[in-house]
């Protein structure tokens, strides 16, 4: 369930947008790799430019209209579940009041928790000592012995001390009392932005890209951070924005629970420093950003059946926690067009690109075992899906590996212009044109994938090794019916039937006449004898 405010939703879509604007605004001192927003020109692709389009008011629109109805419907299943918890209620209530570090607890605040915390006698001799939260977070042992409290009341104290703040920053929001996101889901937007798919291995059933990754949610956490000295800043990695604050020991899901699934490498070619809005903007109050470029190897699914004009889903599937924690919100995405006749990919052309949301559980990876003590865990896995939808560019299979099959198929169809009595000629070509496709499918194997399923190129292949086949067959077919005097069907059907001889006698009409070119097969009456 949320409680997301409609102009944190707001706020959560139209950031990097906002982000770069604010850049220019003066305030605390900024890490040189500090995310500053997209470039100009961000509507549209521009030839070399190395940062994304990221804001898309279309898009972003429709993403802040999931995120309100997610909001409007688990607001009110948390309403109806914590109705009956009014207890617990007036407890997280409570708590909250003491998420505040206590070195900016004011005197008032002091007492109360010294009070609220059994330490009454304490809360009575400090009532006009001063004492705000900077000097009890410092106080000693020999100080408040020497405000009356003994040597175990003033142990028992300090141990309180220690021990007061209860926010925990380096966990999940959704389990952090401090949090507005507590016991409810924690949405998170995912931005994908595709620079360049590098590789398509499709003998391997891989593919490698560069791309920028960002994610941006909430965590109003920030407005409990303590402040920090000049000195203890200069440490600071990722300060708050306009705040004497420090956000790096703040929860970030890429740094504690993200995974991805089907990557074989990954490697972080840019990290820019996490952007922690604080409460120095109205509208911005909470906002965390952080994004990357990135280079990977993936393992892909292909399907192989329409090669060499097939399209393939290329993916990317991130683990981000647990569903009841983390809810993946798509957000902006795009992918670099090129333009000017320059491919997106070697040998392939991106069609298009979407992020969407995907829950898995164990039964998607493995068999359910009796017995096993995972059987009854319902809870699953949040995973951001990427999918890339790219088309093989065919010119490359049609120029080098088609055309000249079918020149070679047409070539071996000369035979048939030669006479029928040519049957060495006629072989002799026919074997030659073979032998070639045979040397021609060496190379041929050599950019095909290894399937096991029969794509279009290897039917045609085939297909065009039977037609070469054929000519020679017809070759052979012609030859015989030329040396036995076979030239019309009647013949032939009579030839296998043993009636040839009689229907010769009875004055058949077709009589095949010889050339000179086969002297030998003439049969010449021999003369009368004039003797």
């Amino acid at each position: 369930m949320r409680t997301v405010t409609r102009v944190s939703l707001a706020v959560a879509l139209s950031a990097p947008l906002a982000l770069c604007s604010l850049s220019n605004i003066g305030g605390a001192a900024r890490s040189s790799d500090e995310w500053h927003g997209p470039p100009s020109g961000y509507n549209k692709p521009t030839p070399g430019h190395k940062l994304p389009p990221f804001y898309n008011p279309a898009q972003a629109e429709k993403a802040a209209a999931k995120l309100r109805e997610a909001h409007a419907v688990h607001t009110e299943e948390r309403r109806r579940r914590l109705e009956t918890e009014e207890s617990w209620l007036g407890t997280m209530g409570e708590a909250k009041d003491w998420c505040m570090p206590m070195t900016s607890w004011d005197e008032w605040r002091v007492q109360g928790w010294l009070r609220w915390s059994n330490h009454t006698r304490a809360a009575d001799l400090l009532a006009d000592q001063g004492v705000d939260g900077m000097v009890l977070a410092s106080i000693s042992t020999d100080d408040l012995r020497d405000v009356g409290l003994t040597l175990g009341e003033a142990h028992t104290l300090i141990s309180g001390i220690q021990t007061a703040e209860i926010m925990a920053p380096s966990v999940h929001p959704s389990f952090d009392v401090c949090s507005q996101h507590f016991m409810q889901t924690m949405p998170l937007v995912v931005d994908f932005y595709l620079q360049k798919i590098t590789s398509v291995n499709d003998m391997e059933y891989q593919w490698s890209g560069v791309f920028w990754y960002l994610e941006t949610w909430l965590d109003d956490r920030q407005q409990y951070l303590p402040a920090l000295s000049p000195q203890d800043m200069a440490d600071c990695k990722e300060p708050v924005y306009m705040a004497n604050a420090c956000g790096d020991n703040l929860y970030e899901i890429s740094e504690t629970d993200m995974f991805w699934e089907n990557a074989i490498e990954i490697e972080t070619l840019k990290e820019f420093a996490t952007v922690w809005m604080g409460t120095a903007f109205p509208g911005f109050e909470g906002l965390v950003q952080k994004g990357r470029l990135m280079s990977g190897t993936f393992s892909a699914d292909f399907q192989f059946d329409k090669f060499p004009f097939d399209s393939q889903s290329l993916g990317i599937s991130t683990y981000m926690g647990i569903p009841s924690a983390t809810e993946i919100i798509p957000g902006m995405q795009g992918y670099f067009q090129p333009g000017n006749g320059v491919e997106d990919a070697p040998g392939w052309t991106v069609e298009s690109l979407k992020i969407s949301r995907k829950e898995k559980s164990n039964g998607d990876w493995f068999e359910p075992t009796p017995g096993h003590p995972l059987n009854g865990m319902e809870e699953g896995f949040e995973f951001a899906v990427i999918e890339v939808e790219v088309k093989r560019a065919s010119n490359f299979y049609m120029l080098n590996l088609v055309l000249p099959i079918v020149l070679l198929t047409f070539l071996s169809w000369t035979s048939f212009m030669l006479e029928p009595d040519c049957i060495e000629a006629r072989l002799a070509t026919v074997m030659t044109i073979m032998l070639a496709m045979i040397a021609f499918q060496f190379i041929v194997n050599e950019t095909m994938p290894k399937s096991g399923r029969a794509t279009a190129l290897h039917v045609f292949i085939t297909v065009s090794y039977l037609q070469v086949v054929l000519s020679g067959v017809e070759s052979l077919l012609v030859y015989w019916l030329f040396v036995h005097d076979l030239g019309s069907v009647k013949l032939l059907m009579a030839y296998f039937m043993g009636e040839l001889d009689e229907k010769r006698a009875a004055g058949d009409p077709f009589r095949r006449r010889l050339s000179l070119r086969a002297p030998a097969l003439v049969q010449v009456a021999p003369k009368a004898d004039t003797a």
